[in-house]
């Protein structure tokens, strides 16, 4: 199994209780760099990960319908 497979398959997870804004910031930049499956936080840090992955342009709002992650290939590219 490749690397890249495996990381699809894996959780990039931070639930210390002592998580900063800027550890979870980290935490969804490397994601996106390793294009992991999913980003694990407390639930204390959840705005801040929606958040940090909005402004990656991984997640978007379509009005009435709620919050998606994107399928844009450019906005994934560039979040690398």
């Amino acid at each position: 199994m490749n690397l890249r497979r495996i990381l699809a398959a894996t959780d990039h997870t931070q639930l210390s209780p002592t998580a900063t804004a800027a550890d979870i910031a980290r935490l969804c930049a490397e994601a996106a760099r390793h294009q992991t499956a999913s980003v694990c936080v407390a639930p204390a840090r959840v705005c801040d990960a929606k958040a940090e992955l909005e402004r990656l342009g991984l997640i978007y709002t379509q009005r009435t319908s709620g919050k998606f992650v994107t399928e844009d290939a450019a906005a994934i590219d560039a979040a690398r």
